[in-house]
């Protein structure tokens, strides 16, 4: 799970800015009898599965979330500055800062362990690195520290960490990557944080997905096939009020030969994906899409799933893949303008997917940006984080941090201008003047 997430110096976060999902009030009598999920306990630690991040457009909602999904692309793809360059976007508008260090820091759950991450580089080089333990007392205990040359992992007497380090990285890349992906399985402590990173986030930047993609991430174990998958999406629209009585797609595999030249043809209902089979053969898969509704005989009628429906609907099916295998393997979903082309009845369905102890039992989180105010008041305050620009810079503050009941209307307070986080507009009835 994550516990936390802040960045320094990126885009439009000047300050230092946390992404907090500790439950930070006092929880609810009886909470263990409930079926919602208020958090879940780690360590005397308190994590929300739930967080909506608010505010104006340009405020810096999607700034928040590009950090963090760059720190992940850091450890995913192995940035070498020599080779191409780092993901290096500082805060422009002051002189200390468009020179200077961007920082990140992310603190996590793997395997009931907690880990605390911090990057630091600048357009050229990584110039800190650290990874700390964090005890259940809250202490924490080193791992490594690059700056300072400092290792103290348990490691075969083989291995001269001084010496992987000044060799293979030499401030150019991260450390962490290094040992995680050329010593793999010599450190548990190393391989759990760069499998979380790597693996257990979800970051996207809208919630429209191909939907062969989605029916892919779907198939959640060795025994769901293709079509058990479907119905899986299928089964949920349904439950949704869709108007569906459900959703049919036929998938047709052709194996070819790598670099092989391939004329496809493609009618608008249907989808093609690709899947590397080994480094010789890819598998071309094409996909046609079937919906159903029932007439005013009671029958089925079969529509074109791609070009008969509505987008919303289309959107929905390929963001439904995605959901079903974040709560199946309990993975951190990050999602951007998750309400895109969705009613709010159906974005406040989803939240409650991730709220639920019965259909969220692998600890799954969900953190997106939005503008669906609607939603506000079926959270708790922990679960509502306010962004907004001060002095040109983004800043994120929770309700949490304000005097309020929890059982407050939110909507209506955000709407007058209690938490901020609302555009600063002029209306000029002379704005078609010459």
């Amino acid at each position: 799970m994550l516990i936390d997430f802040s960045v320094k110096n990126y885009k439009s976060i000047k300050n230092l800015l946390s992404v907090d999902m500790n439950f930070s009030q006092q929880a609810p009598k009886n909470y263990l009898k409930e079926d919602n999920l208020y958090f879940t306990d780690i360590k005397n630690n308190r994590i929300i599965p739930f967080l909506a991040i608010y505010g104006a457009n340009a405020s810096g909602k999607t700034n928040i979330i590009s950090a963090l999904n760059d720190l992940r692309l850091f450890i995913v793809s192995d940035f070498n500055a020599r080779e191409r360059p780092l993901p290096y976007t500082p805060y422009l508008l002051s002189d200390s800062t468009r020179n200077g260090v961007i920082e990140f820091y992310i603190t996590l759950e793997k395997n009931s362990n907690i880990y605390r991450y911090q990057l630091a580089f600048t357009q050229n080089a990584v110039v800190d690195e650290r990874l700390y333990r964090i005890k259940s007392n809250k202490s924490e205990e080193l791992i490594f520290d690059t700056k300072n040359k400092e290792f103290n992992i348990n490691v075969d007497s083989s291995y001269n960490l001084t010496t992987i380090f000044d060799n293979e990285c030499n401030y150019f890349s991260s450390f962490l990557v290094k040992l995680a992906t050329r010593y793999v399985g010599f450190s548990k402590e190393i391989n759990e944080v760069y499998d979380f990173i790597k693996n257990d986030l979800e970051i996207y930047p809208s919630n429209r997905f191909h939907e062969s993609f989605a029916i892919d991430k779907a198939q959640i174990t060795n025994d769901d096939d293709f079509s058990k998958a479907v119905r899986k999406i299928s089964s949920i629209l349904s439950n949704m009020d869709i108007n569906l009585e459900g959703v049919n797609c036929n998938r047709s595999i052709n194996t070819i030969e790598n670099n092989t030249t391939v004329n496809v043809q493609q009618s608008p209902n249907q989808r093609i994906s690709w899947k590397v089979e080994n480094p010789n053969k890819i598998q071309m898969r094409l996909d046609s899409f079937k919906s159903y509704h029932k007439d005013d005989q009671g029958n089925d009628v079969e529509f074109d799933f791609l070009t008969q429906e509505s987008y919303g609907t289309i959107t929905l099916f390929g963001l439904l893949g995605v959901i079903i295998d974040v709560l199946a393997r309990g993975k951190t979903l990050v999602i951007d303008e998750i309400e895109r082309s969705l009613h709010s009845d159906i974005v406040r369905y989803i939240m409650r997917m991730f709220r639920n102890k019965k259909i969220n039992k692998n600890h799954a989180q969900l953190i997106c940006a939005s503008h669906d105010l609607h939603s506000m008041d079926d959270l708790k305050k922990s679960e509502i984080a306010i962004v907004d620009k001060i002095k040109n810079a983004t800043e994120l503050k929770y309700v949490s941090d304000f005097d309020v009941r929890n059982a407050l209307n939110f909507q209506k307070n955000y709407l007058s201008g209690r938490f901020g986080g609302r555009p600063r507009m002029v209306f000029d009835t002379n704005v078609m003047e010459d």
